[in-house]
């Protein structure tokens, strides 16, 4: 049978590589592929992105479509509304997605099915790129596979944040369809590199930009050794190349980015600092922990990538690609400086002159490519021990000494560093089996007792040994019903909105996301990176947590990232609060009293005040304001009565009628889905129509079947300028922006299938 196995394998390289890659991916995921009601959470007890972002608009989409047989481009459930459609943040319109999102399966085992995909994606696309661009050995391309389908960097982050796991797993193809483009000066690759950079961008925007930038060096790196061969026409069908990547790129992703483009300007990562950018860098100590991992498993500082790497890797130089070898080595050398951020000058210098940088933060992310390059010379290098037996002899001594110094190192590094009650520096007896199976194994192909298949598959069970033991000791399938309890406190908030609409302030986020909207709440606070800086500011002056800079929480007191006891002094304003329909807040203490909050009830360590100041959905006052700019508007936001009196930005003002009345009238809504609202009001005088409802580009407006103009009001809100007189108004969100991208990514669809099939007919 073992001969049998053999054989196979080097009848069917290719296609044993991807079958036994695949069932690696299922290993590791199996826990929850056989446990649908199963949630993968991180055992270093951080929580995990799957329950903040990706299970709740998931399921919101799935309720609306069956609620309203719409697809919903705007989710109104947290922080008082966000659009789905070009947020990055969300990704819901990401195609695989996207596509199991329609099935009727359950979400948890979607994002397994999910994982496991994306996983053996990276794996398979490692093997290939190095199998086709480097041109190595079956053995040492799977080595690189493993790396970096095993790689802790990816482990550790899918049960913390699965779009940046997935995002990751698509660069390795990404890299590959490129480099085949470029190399073999291959149009229809480049449109392969075009679909995959595309992927790429819907699940995960910042390493789209990382990707790039070494598409850039590569690129850069191949024009000189063309320079230097006078090969220059060679340089132009290359930029060619990159050109119809680009496009197919831009054109396939049209329908999520174009709106995401028009959302930009007024996104708060407009104002982020350097030292916002710089948040979570890699710690220079830490980088001690290539030789063993750090026991908190925190996911953005874990840096470890096995013990046989750094003991082959160094021997990529002896490889006759020198080519490949000093591309890689400076893409190691790269990536490690720029995680370590402004540490050294390099980040702070691609912040600001690159590009897109200035957008991104947490620069340990990039570690990611540290690993990949790491994968690559190691295939390098195990290519050349396996070409020349005599190399493997001459550098025996040093692979014996570095191992052995390995296995002390980290055996005594994870004894050291150990949490209390946590068996999990064992795991390092694995790894030293690992150096010691990988340096026998070695001696025994060098005094020819092994083959070179067999040499290569106890290397490749060493790689194993070492990596997936410490992949899986990374989360834990825990039972979903522990994640959606509903806190005691939100069973009166749950009863009432049964019957009416209303949103509810947590000061602490007491209702996570997946309560939030497995009940159909609606809350005005949040954890999501993706903010229009508005709202942020009106939420900072309406939550009392006046903090400056850049945050993923919205309040920057509703989350430890700020600061552990921040919330603690800051005092809800109740009128502003109730601007944006806030019915009930929810405290961890009890709040000084104030006429507009009513105590409803206390349970255990959280108080429910009822807020007499809440506003309806959608109301009329008579009286506009004209402010100067934002600024003015925050300053005179608390001093105005908001039942009478709307404030616009004057650059808005020649949109304003004249209106100068005291008056207050309650709107009746008609219709209200994610992506319309239909109301009827009966206007006194002219007015303004104040919707409370986060206003974003995209959003337009009827009035009695003619069209008409969305306003910024107070900040942050929608409005609609209106005659006295009865009007029934239409707001409805379908960003002119996605229409024309939805138009050109289908165009281009089309245009890139038609050129493949012409393409293949004339080749044959």
């Amino acid at each position: 049978m073992g001969m049998n196995k053999i054989r196979f394998i080097t009848t069917r390289p290719n296609l044993s590589a991807a079958l036994l890659l695949l069932a690696i991916a299922v290993a590791l995921m199996s826990p929850y592929l056989l446990q649908p009601d199963a949630i993968m959470w991180p055992r270093s007890e951080l929580g995990t992105d799957l329950l903040t972002y990706r299970w709740p608009s998931v399921s919101y989409f799935q309720q609306s479509l069956q609620k309203t047989g719409e697809i919903p481009l705007w989710q109104t459930s947290i922080m008082g509304g966000l659009p789905l459609i070009g947020n990055p943040a969300v990704r819901v319109f990401y195609p695989p997605k996207l596509i199991l999102s329609l099935l009727p399966i359950p979400i948890l085992w979607m994002f397994a099915l999910l994982n496991t995909l994306h996983f053996w994606v990276a794996g398979v696309s490692t093997f290939a790129l190095a199998r086709t661009v480097l041109k190595i050995r079956w053995s040492a391309a799977m080595i690189a596979a493993l790396l970096l389908m095993l790689t802790p960097r990816l482990s550790t982050n899918i049960a913390g944040d699965l779009s940046h796991t997935h995002g990751l797993c698509l660069v390795p193809l990404c890299l590959l369809c490129i480099r085949l483009a470029l190399d073999r000066y291959s149009w229809r690759w480049a449109i392969a590199a075009g679909i995959s950079l595309s992927l790429l961008y819907l699940t995960n925007l910042q390493f789209v930009l990382y990707t790039g930038w070494f598409i850039g060096v590569y690129f850069v790196y191949s024009s000189i050794l063309l320079l230097r061969e006078r090969r220059q026409r060679d340089i132009f069908i290359q930029v060619g190349l990159l050109l119809i990547a680009l496009i197919i790129c831009l054109g396939f992703s049209a329908y999520q980015l174009f709106p995401f483009l028009s959302y930009l300007p007024y996104q708060s990562r407009e104002a982020m600092t350097l030292e916002n950018a710089n948040h979570l860098a890699l710690p220079v100590p830490l980088l001690f922990n290539t030789l063993f991992p750090i026991p908190q498993k925190f996911p953005e500082w874990e840096i470890y990538v096995g013990l046989i790497p750094l003991i082959l890797s160094p021997l990529a130089w002896l490889h006759s690609n020198r080519r490949e070898t000093r591309f890689w080595v400076g893409v190691l050398i790269f990536a490690m400086i720029f995680a370590i951020g402004t540490t050294t000058p390099l980040y702070a210098f691609m912040i600001q002159w690159i590009p897109g940088f200035r957008y991104v933060r947490v620069p340990a992310r990039m570690w990611y490519f540290a690993a990949f390059a790491a994968a690559m010379l190691v295939s390098l290098a195990v290519d050349s021990l396996i070409q020349s037996k005599q190399l493997a002899s001459r550098w025996w001594r040093w692979l014996v000494i570095s191992g052995s110094m390995l296995i002390i190192i980290t055996l005594a590094g994870r004894y050291l560093t150990r949490r209390p009650n946590e068996a999990d520096w064992m795991l390092g007896l694995l790894a030293a089996a690992s150096v010691i199976i990988g340096l026998v194994s070695l001696w025994q192909f060098v005094n020819n007792r092994l083959t070179t298949s067999q040499f290569a598959m106890l290397l490749i069970a060493a790689v194993f040994i070492d990596l997936f033991p410490l992949d899986v000791a990374f989360a834990r399938p825990k039972p979903s019903a522990e994640v959606f309890e509903l806190p005691e406190i939100g069973k009166t908030v749950v009863a009432q909105a049964q019957v009416e609409r209303f949103r509810t302030y947590g000061i602490r986020r007491e209702f996570a996301d997946q309560i939030v909207v497995a009940n159909r709440l609606e809350v005005v606070e949040g954890l999501n990176s993706f903010q229009f800086g508005t709202y942020s500011q009106f939420m900072r002056l309406a939550s009392g947590c006046n903090v400056d800079g850049v945050y993923a929480a919205v309040p920057p007191c509703a989350s430890n990232e700020f600061s552990a006891t921040a919330y603690l002094d800051a005092k809800p304003d109740p009128a502003l609060l109730g601007l944006l329909n806030v019915k009930y807040v929810i405290s961890p203490f009890e709040l000084p009293e104030q006429n507009e909050l009513k105590l409803v009830e206390t349970t255990g360590a959280e108080w429910l005040y009822e807020n007499s100041a809440v506003l309806p959905r959608a109301f009329g006052v008579g009286r506009v304001e004209v402010a100067e700019n934002d600024a003015a508007i925050w300053a005179r936001l608390p001093q105005v009565d908001l039942r009478t009196t709307a404030l616009v930005e004057s650059s808005q003002a020649v949109e304003t009628l004249a209106a100068n009345s005291d008056f207050f009238e309650p709107a009746e809504i008609l219709n209200y889905t994610p992506n319309q609202i239909h109301v009827r009001i009966n206007m006194p005088d002219n007015g303004m129509l104040v919707f409370s409802e986060v206003w974003t580009p995209g959003w337009q407006v009827d009035v009695d079947g003619v069209g008409s103009s969305v306003l910024r009001v107070n900040g942050t809100l929608r409005g609609v300028m209106l005659a006295a007189g009865k009007h029934d108004v239409r707001l409805y969100f379908m960003p002119p922006a996605f229409v024309i991208g939805l138009v050109i990514s289908l165009l281009t669809a089309a245009g890139s299938i038609a050129a493949l099939i012409i393409g293949r007919k004339r080749r044959a």
